[in-house]
């Protein structure tokens, strides 16, 4: 269920972007789970503070990977489209 996956998938995000030194690059799988979760959460309950951090988070790793040029463009693209999708 997209409820527990997208709090879970954003604090393994979050945490790993809170360490000292995260590589760049790191948990695209999980980023990419997170974004499709996200979705189909938005679609189930609407908008609410558990979606707002996970795409704050989206945003974090976004920008930490953009900055190392440690994401690839499709990633990229599903990052900065979320917002057209979660409105």
């Amino acid at each position: 269920m997209p409820n527990c996956l997208i709090s879970a998938e954003a604090a393994q995000i979050e945490k790993a972007l809170a360490i000292s030194e995260p590589r760049p690059g790191f948990g695209v799988g999980v980023v990419k789970h997170l974004i499709n979760n996200a979705i189909e959460y938005y679609k189930l309950f609407g908008f609410n503070s558990r979606l707002e951090i996970s795409y704050i988070v989206l945003r974090k790793y976004y920008e930490f990977n953009n900055k190392h040029k440690a994401i690839s463009g499709s990633l990229k693209m599903k990052i900065l489209e979320l917002p057209k999708r979660i409105p």
